[in-house]
């Protein structure tokens, strides 16, 4: 029986972020690529990710919260399909709660990098919210965002 010679291919340039986005690894150090999912952040910027975390997650929250708010104020008893608005609301939470394990669920140390820039990306957290990262860890950012937006325009 022939085996095949290449057991493991050469990773691709690009790397999924796990909800579609593709960001290319060329030009960022191996400790923060995604491909192998290593960072070798220190304890101090370690820290200052966990505490960006609870500020994501709760912005995630609130963002499921206003989309049900906004189902629920505009049905009209006695106008409106209950079953209709009912999917719509739940369709909302399932939908959101999707978003909200994606970005926090089994969060490790080794993932930080990778799930920060996902909220980045996203708009869950701002350029404000990460001003308290060190410099070299907001230029990793930086390049992340420029490459995904590059792409994205093109």
């Amino acid at each position: 029986m022939a085996s095949d010679s290449k057991q493991n291919p050469d990773p691709s340039p690009d790397n999924d972020l796990g909800i579609g986005y593709q960001v290319p690894l060329s030009g960022l150090p191996s400790r923060f690529c995604f491909g192998g999912l290593v960072d070798d952040f220190t304890k101090s910027q370690k820290k200052k990710v966990r505490e960006l975390i609870p500020i994501g997650l709760s912005r995630d929250y609130a963002d499921a919260i206003k989309g049900a708010k906004r189902i629920c104020d505009s049905f009209v008893e006695g106008e409106s399909d209950p079953r209709e608005f009912y999917m719509k609301l739940y369709s909302t939470v399932k939908n959101k709660d999707k978003d909200i394990v994606r970005r926090y669920d089994d969060l490790t140390g080794s993932q930080y990098f990778l799930r920060l820039s996902v909220l980045v990306l996203d708009g869950v957290l701002t350029h404000d919210d990460i001003e308290c990262l060190d410099a070299e860890l907001k230029e990793r950012l930086a390049q992340v965002e420029k490459s995904f937006r590059s792409r994205r325009s093109t």
